[in-house]
Parts: structure tokens; C-alpha cells; sequence
């Protein structure tokens, strides 16, 4: 899988979120004033040089989990409006994604203060969910957590 888009309100807080407290990098933007709207690509990047905002769609196109975030302009002014995730008036909507990382414990702790708690840090599950600025849930696991079904 190359890509999953989700509809986000407000862009600054949203970059700020998926770049300041999950670490990812802005892989491209790319903006289509003409029809209203703006999408921003962002993953996981390990080069210690990488220089963010300038990947070309060819090898972006190679890459795997990216999280394209889609702004319909005007929506972060409007208070009536909002995505569905997880079940809103019997509509079902997006439920949530799943980061892996080295250590959960240890990554939900450090933004522990950063962030809008679903559930916190599960010695049991070894996983934490979290919500970012729309709500949409992000599940936190460690690379050797098993499955949850």
C-alpha cells in the first residue's frame, strides 16, 4: 500500500501534530487552488539529511505508509463541519491506523503531554491510542506486539 488520505480542518495544527509529536516527514504538498484544496504527504523518512517538502512524485509514488492529508479550504473556519471517524448518528467512518515503534511505553511517555488520550499506555495490550487534531484515532505499538483481534 502506497497511501491512505484522510480529510483534515486545519492544516497547521494537523502538519504540527503528524510532524512535531509523531515524527513524520512532509514528504510533498501539493496545492490546487482552482478546485479548492491542498494535500499534504508525510511518512516515516530515517536519512539524517532529508530534506523535507521536495520529493518528486515518481519516488514518492515507491514509498509505503504514507498518510495523505486532504484540506478542503474553508473548512477550518467552519464550525459545521467534520469527519466521521470510528461511528457518528449510525454513519460509520474511519476507525484508525497503527504506528509501530521500538518502544511504545517509552514514545507515549515522552508526548504524553502533546497529545489527546483515547487510551493511554497499556502495560498488558502494549499499545496506547491517541487523537489527533480531527479526532481521528492513532493506535501506538511497539514492533513486537502482537495482533489484537
Amino acid at each position: 500500500m502506497n497511501h491512505s488520505m484522510i480529510r483534515v480542518k486545519d492544516p497547521v495544527k494537523s502538519l504540527s501534530f503528524y510532524r512535531d509529536v509523531l515524527g513524520m516527514k512532509l514528504f510533498s504538498t501539493r496545492k490546487f487552488p482552482e478546485a479548492s484544496f491542498d494535500l499534504y504527504f508525510l511518512g516515516y523518512e530515517h536519512a539524517p539529511n532529508y530534506t523535507q517538502n521536495r520529493e518528486d512524485i515518481v519516488p514518492q509514488a515507491t514509498r509505503q505508509s504514507i498518510i495523505e492529508l486532504t484540506h478542503n479550504y474553508g473548512t477550518e473556519n467552519d464550525d459545521s463541519s467534520y469527519y466521521v471517524f470510528g461511528k457518528d448518528k449510525d454513519v460509520v467512518g474511519f476507525e484508525s491506523f497503527t504506528i509501530s515503534c521500538d518502544n511504545a511505553k517509552s514514545f507515549t511517555e515522552s508526548i504524553k503531554d502533546k497529545v489527546d488520550w483515547v487510551t493511554k499506555y497499556d502495560d498488558a495490550k502494549k499499545t496506547a491510542v491517541l487523537a489527533d487534531p480531527d479526532g481521528y484515532r492513532v493506535q501506538i505499538q511497539s514492533y513486537d506486539t502482537p495482533a489484537l483481534n
